[in-house]
């Protein structure tokens, strides 16, 4: 009965590791306040604004923020190395897919035209 249970809380608490590592509360601000945001072809909101977006390793954002008077802004959302599933992925042998995904906060400046 015991090793059933701590086999089930060791379940769990692998799952817990692989569910948290798949995506991140990215947050996007911009130089100029509600600043319309495009992310990859779809408007998503104005500045400033929060998004959960998956941490996959080949995913690319494009995003680009518009505001009238100012100069469009088309980037990419800048990455970084996701500590907590790459450690995981590391001791558990699991492919590092989600060891790489967005920075949480984003900051834009936006030019006057």
């Amino acid at each position: 009965m015991k090793k059933s249970r701590f086999s089930n809380i060791g379940l769990t608490m692998v799952l817990s590791m692989i569910l948290s590592g798949c995506s991140t509360m990215v947050h996007i601000n911009s130089s100029v306040p509600k600043a319309e945001v495009i992310l990859d072809g779809k408007p998503i909101g104005k500045t400033p604004l929060k998004v959960r977006l998956v941490n996959i390793a080949w995913s690319e954002y494009k995003i680009i923020l518009i505001q009238e008077g100012y100069i469009p802004l088309k980037t990419e959302l800048d990455k970084e190395i996701k500590i907590l599933p790459t450690m995981f992925g590391l001791f558990f042998a699991v492919p590092l897919i989600w060891c790489y995904g967005p920075k949480p906060d984003q900051y834009f400046l936006l030019l006057p035209e």
